[in-house]
């Protein structure tokens, strides 16, 4: 049996953008957001901020297996798969030639902000 999806903290666009606070974001931890897209479409994707203050963002999807709408789950430093169980270490995603990789999320660093183009997601 596969585990129920993940529940995220809510975010909103503001203009064209969709902003997370840095202050929100654990040291070395993942979290889970979830935007709600203009045609209704709930997104969802993690933020993971590594030890050295870098960050890191995911889609809650891959290639392979987004068209079962499961996700991953955050467990031991790494993204797992919550249909094949495939894991992926935070530090090496996207560097997986797996279908199963989590997709990769651009955003720009702010002074206090995470930014992301709303149109990227």
């Amino acid at each position: 049996m596969r585990p129920a999806p993940l529940r995220g903290q809510r975010v909103s666009a503001e203009a064209n953008h969709v902003l997370v606070k840095v202050a929100e974001l654990q040291p070395a931890g993942v979290k889970l957001f979830e935007y709600e897209a203009k045609d209704g479409l709930t997104v969802r994707f993690f933020i993971i901020s590594f030890e050295n203050g870098s960050y890191g963002a995911a889609f809650d999807a891959c290639v392979d297996c987004m068209q079962f709408n499961v996700g991953f789950r955050p467990k031991d430093g790494a993204l797992v798969c919550n249909r094949c169980g495939e894991r992926f270490t935070f530090a090496k995603l996207g560097e997986s030639s797996s279908g199963c990789d989590p997709v990769l999320l651009r955003f720009q660093r702010g002074s206090s902000y995470l930014i992301f183009n709303k149109d990227d997601l």
